[in-house]
């Protein structure tokens, strides 16, 4: 039904990697229409965020070094839409990094008080699960660390860049414990927390 196609590792630059593991998929149905399909698994390992980013999107920005584990499945009726909607879903972390448009201490500073937009936050870690169907990204389990601060929850990013989800955060110090939820709003360009 298929055959399998494997790769070796693809160096990046800056000393990131990139290691596919992909099988191409042919397959025939009835009345011999043909669906092309193509899937396989991919690894990364100390890619730059800031790269990667400039790749996928200009409305949001991060460093850090990426590291992830991710499995992929497209088909198409041609090869030239064989790209088009990709199916994604796998794990990954980021490490030593900032994430723009989003600064988390200054929204446990405010709670209560309006919403937040705008800033950043530094972070040593984060991690989660991202699935990507349709157009729309799926974040989950996210964990984010940095130092005394540290963050979880889960959004979604539409095909028009809409953002929305939910994030709890909590400062830890010697002094005093400070908490908030938030909700997600707003779209990449300008991301919004509001207090929950």
């Amino acid at each position: 039904m298929g055959e399998g196609v494997a790769g070796g590792l693809l160096d990046l630059g800056a000393g990131g990697v990139l290691a596919p593991e992909e099988e191409v998929v042919v397959d025939r149905f009835v009345e011999e229409d043909r669906v092309l399909g193509h899937e396989g698994d991919v690894a990364t390992e100390r890619i730059d965020m800031r790269e990667l980013m400039e790749v996928f999107t200009r409305e949001a920005k991060s460093t850090g070094q990426l590291e992830s584990k991710f499995r992929y499945a497209m088909s198409s009726q041609t090869l030239a839409t064989l790209f088009d909607s990709p199916n994604v879903e796998g794990s990954f972390g980021v490490k030593k990094g900032d994430v723009d448009g989003v600064d988390l201490v200054r929204a446990l500073q405010a709670r209560g008080r309006g919403v937040t937009q705008g800033g950043a936050t530094r972070f040593e870690e984060i991690t989660g699960i991202m699935t990507l169907a349709s157009g729309r990204y799926q974040y989950r389990n996210l964990k984010l660390s940095s130092g005394l601060l540290v963050a979880n929850g889960a959004f979604d990013v539409q095909p028009n860049k809409d953002v929305s989800g939910r994030i709890a955060v909590e400062l830890q110090s010697q002094a005093a414990q400070i908490r908030g939820n938030f909700i997600v709003d707003g779209d990449l360009k300008a991301i919004v927390l509001k207090p929950n």
